[in-house]
Formats: structure tokens, sequence, C-alpha cells
């Protein structure tokens, strides 16, 4: 008997290598110096600029670090870049030189993968962004929409954490660009809108496990805040659809989905937008007229009303989303039946 073993491998999204970076002579890496008296990010001026990379840091005070190739360590090839601070502490950025590999600008920085090998004290924390704290080995670090912020600059920036601050020591080297390389997930219109509910609708994201919710509401169509309750976890590749309640009648709604491959978000989606129905001079009485005639029922009501119809063991065999005035209800048989439009019901018999 032969015993077969299939292990599912769960589809990721696809991504694009644009730039390596090994920290080689080749690639620009200086001659070590050292840089004092460095002040704020936004008036900062990179005193090491190799490359690809240069390397800035802030503080209200003169501080001081040193950048150097080295080849006492590396990850691979024959050196790394070392970065040594002082005797005090010092927040210290990676950036990627202006204009590359990213021109104008950074639009959605989801679009990025950033894998950067680093090597620091055993204990420490060597990125902010990564609260994952160095062995004293190389370690593989990886960053998909976890910059520092700033998503206004053209570049990718990473904050290192000195650590104590006095003889803090981080290797880097091997560091790889990926551009995200599929399409963006996308939403499509909403369905069944009424004065409190819609259902929102998407597209299939290849690579996805699950996807990301996103309602907002705005009372001018200019100031949107995040309705209660979202973002929302919906799971399942499949799953494109999420139905949004407890809404306010009359009122603007937008929403938006980013896809989830079990260890990166996707770009955000378009924007959908939706504004409820407003509230029934009937107040509350959907059901506007309803009537069987020549084996049909025929429902008077208001325009994107749920129509649901019942047997009578309860099943529903109908559902649609109704237009303005007289809508037709074709049955395939005789019976009692039970009308529900939004919250209200009406029995009749055909």
């Amino acid at each position: 008997m032969t015993l077969l073993t299939v292990i599912m491998v769960n589809a990721q999204f696809a991504y694009q290598t644009i730039k390596t970076d090994g920290f080689e002579t080749s690639e620009g890496l200086p001659a070590a110096f050292t840089r004092t008296g460095q002040a704020v990010w936004s008036t900062a001026t990179a005193p090491y600029t190799g490359g690809f990379w240069d390397l800035i840091f802030a503080s209200a005070t003169p501080k001081d670090y040193t950048v150097s190739a080295t080849t006492t360590t590396s990850h691979s090839g024959t050196q790394s870049i070392k970065i040594a601070t002082g005797t005090s502490n010092v927040a210290l950025r990676l950036r990627t030189a202006t204009g590359s590999p990213f021109s104008p600008s950074i639009v959605d920085w989801a679009k990025f993968k950033v894998t950067i090998w680093a090597k620091g004290t055993v204990g420490t924390q060597i990125f902010n962004a990564i609260t994952t704290t160095a062995t004293g080995d190389w370690d593989k670090y990886e960053f998909v929409n976890s910059y520092s912020t700033g998503t206004s600059e053209s570049r990718l920036m990473f904050d290192l954490k000195p650590g104590t601050g006095t003889s803090f020591d981080v290797y880097l080297d091997d560091v790889i660009v990926e551009k995200y390389n599929q399409a963006d997930p996308t939403t499509i219109a909403a369905t069944s809108v009424n004065e409190t509910s819609f259902t929102a609708n998407w597209n299939v994201l290849a690579g996805a496990s699950s996807y990301r919710l996103t309602v907002q509401t705005s009372v001018d169509g200019t100031t949107w805040t995040t309705v209660v309750g979202f973002p929302k976890t919906i799971t399942g590749n499949s799953t494109v659809s999420e139905s949004v309640t407890g809404l306010t009648n009359n009122t603007q709604y937008r929403y938006k989905i980013e896809g989830f491959d079990g260890a990166y978000y996707s770009p955000s989606s378009n924007l959908t937008n939706i504004t409820t129905s407003a509230t029934t001079a009937l107040n509350g009485m959907y059901i506007k007229n309803l009537f069987a005639k020549d084996g049909k029922i025929y429902l008077e009501t208001q325009a994107n009303q749920p129509i649901a119809v019942y047997n009578n063991v309860g099943q529903q065999i109908l559902n649609i989303v109704a237009k303005d005035g007289i809508n037709e209800l074709t049955l395939s048989k005789k019976g009692v039946y039970v009308i529900k439009v939004n919250q209200q019901s009406q029995k009749i018999i055909l």
C-alpha cells in the first residue's frame, strides 16, 4: 500500500525584486568616518550616503556615532555596514536615497516589502518598528507597511533603536527591496442599500486568505470617520461580501478592503460610496400595498429595500432588492406566503 501525503501550502502575494544591496565596495560604501552634532530629522543632512541608502540621526543636542564598512562580520559576501553609537543615546534612521527606486514618491507603502539582515547585541531591539530583539547573530527582519512615519516622502525609512545608547553596535547586510507584483484589490457597488444597512461587495484577490473591511461615514463628504466595529476581518478568500448594519438613514458611507495573505496586507482597494435611504413618509411602513392577481404577487414599496418571501414552513424561497413602486413576485405554486420587506412582514394567500 502506498501512503500519499499531501501538504497544503497557502498562496501568498507575489513580490518582484527591484533592488538588492550587500554593502560591498562596488555598491558605493564609503570609508569610515565619525559624525557629531546632527539636528532633528526635518533639517538633517545625511552624514552618510552610500550607493542606495543614506543614514541620518536626530537629537536636540550634539550626538556621535560612526558608520563604516567592516570585514569583521557579514551575512554574505566580504563586508557589511557597521553602525556604532558613541557615549550618548542617539536615534538613527536608515532611508533610501531620494528618487531611488521611487519616483516621484511612494503612494502606497504596502506595495513594497523590504528584507534586512541585521546583527546586534543579545537582547537589544534593532528596529523600532519590530519588537523582536537581537540574538547576537545575523537575523532577518521583514517590513511590509511598517515603516517610519512620513508617507509624503519618496523614500523608505527605517528607525533603528540604539539600545542603551552606549557602545551599541549594529551590523546591516543584504537588503532586498521588493515591489507588490499583482493586481490591487477592488470593491464594487453595494447592494441591499436601505435606511440602516447595505451589503459591501468586492472582487476575489488572488493570494488572500482573508480581507480587512473598513467602513467610514461623513456628514459633509469631506471629513470621514471610521464606523465603530471597523476595520473588520472577513475570513476566506472567496468571501466577497459583508452585511453592514446599524447605520443612520440618509447618511454618506464609503468602504474599502485590503487582502491579507497570512503574513502581509495588500495595498488598499478603491473606495465605494453609498448613501443610505431616507426615512419613509409612512414611518417604517415598507409594505405600501400587497395583493395577488393572476397567479402572481404584487408588492408596492420603495427602492433598494430587501424583499424576502417565505413559505408556510418558514423556508425562504425568494430574496431580491426592490425597485421603486410595484414589484412583481413570481412564485412556482399557490399557497400561503409571508412577505418581509426590511423589518415589516405581511401574510398573503396566492
